[in-house]
C-alpha cells in the first residue's frame, strides 16, 4: 500500500477491500453450488505446481519489461485484459454454470472487453483492475488444494513484507502505478486484491459461508490495521502481510 496526499475515511477503504473479497467468496459459492469441485476430480496433483509456476513466470516477465522500458501503459493494459480473459475462461470453463466451451468463451470475452473498456478511462480504471484481481483470486481458490492454502497465504504474506521493505517493491517504476487501485489517499496493488479474494473464496469453498464471512471480517480488520500503520510511518507498507496472516490462522483453527 502507498499513501498519497489526502486522508479520507479509513473505515470506507477497509470496507471496500473486504467487500471485494466478499464478492469473490459469493462468486466461489455460486460456482460451488453448481457442483464444481476441481480438486475432487484431480486430487492433489501437480496442477497447483503448474499454476504457481505460470504465475511466477508471468510476474517475472512483467517485472522485467517494467524495469527495461519507459512507457508501458499499453503493455500493462493488454496484460490485464489477457489475465482477465484467461481467469474468466478457467472459472467458467470448469464450471457446470458454463458447460459448453462456447458459453465459457463468450463470458470470458465479455469480461475481458469490459475490463478493456474500463481501462480506457481513468475514472473506471480502478473498477477494471478490481474485476481482474477478483477473477484471479477466485481461480486460485478453485485450484489450490485446501491443505496448501494457509501455507500459500503465509508465504505471500512473508514475501510481501520483504519485497516492500527490503526487496524489489521498495522503488516501483512510475508506469507500474497503473497496476494499483486508487482509494482516495491510498494505492493498493492488484496483487493485494487477488489474494484478499483468494483467502475469502477458499474459506467459502472449503469451510462454508460462516467461515467466509469470518475471513471477510479478518481482511477488513487487517486492512484497517495496515492503513493505520501506513499513516503512522508515512511510507509504503506491505498490504498483504497482516490480512493474510489473520486469514491463515482461520484456516489453521
Amino acid at each position: 500500500m502507498r499513501s498519497a496526499e489526502r486522508f479520507p475515511r479509513l473505515p470506507a477503504q477497509a470496507a471496500y477491500l473486504a467487500g471485494i473479497a466478499g464478492a469473490g467468496a459469493l462468486l466461489s459459492g455460486a460456482v460451488d453450488r453448481a457442483y464444481l469441485a476441481p480438486q475432487e476430480l484431480i486430487g492433489v496433483s501437480y496442477l497447483p505446481v503448474y499454476l504457481v509456476l505460470a504465475i511466477a513466470l508471468a510476474a517475472a516477465a512483467a517485472y522485467y519489461v517494467l524495469r527495461h522500458y519507459r512507457s508501458l501503459r499499453g503493455f500493462i493494459d493488454a496484460y490485464t485484459v489477457a489475465v482477465t480473459f484467461i481467469a474468466a475462461l478457467a472459472v467458467c470453463g470448469y464450471s457446470y454454470l458454463c458447460p459448453s466451451a462456447g458459453v465459457a468463451l463468450a463470458v470470458s470475452a465479455a469480461s475481458a472487453a469490459g475490463v478493456a473498456i474500463g481501462l480506457r478511462r481513468a475514472s473506471t480504471r480502478p473498477a477494471s483492475y478490481t474485476v481482474a484481481g477478483l477473477l484471479v483470486g477466485v481461480l486460485l481458490a478453485m485450484f489450490i488444494p485446501y491443505s496448501w492454502t494457509p501455507y500459500v497465504l503465509l508465504a505471500f504474506a512473508a514475501y510481501d513484507a520483504f519485497a516492500v521493505t527490503r526487496g524489489p517493491l521498495r522503488s516501483i517504476p512510475q508506469d507500474m502505478d497503473l497496476l494499483m487501485v486508487d482509494l482516495g489517499d491510498v494505492r493498493v496493488g492488484l496483487g493485494d486484491v487477488a489474494f484478499y479474494t483468494f483467502a475469502a473464496s477458499s474459506l467459502e469453498l472449503f469451510r462454508g459461508p460462516a467461515w467466509a464471512l469470518a475471513g471477510v471480517l479478518a481482511i477488513a480488520a487487517g486492512a484497517a490495521a495496515t492503513l493505520l500503520l501506513l499513516r503512522r510511518v508515512d511510507r509504503p507498507v506491505p498490504g498483504l502481510t497482516i490480512p493474510l496472516v489473520i486469514c491463515a490462522l482461520l484456516f489453521l483453527i
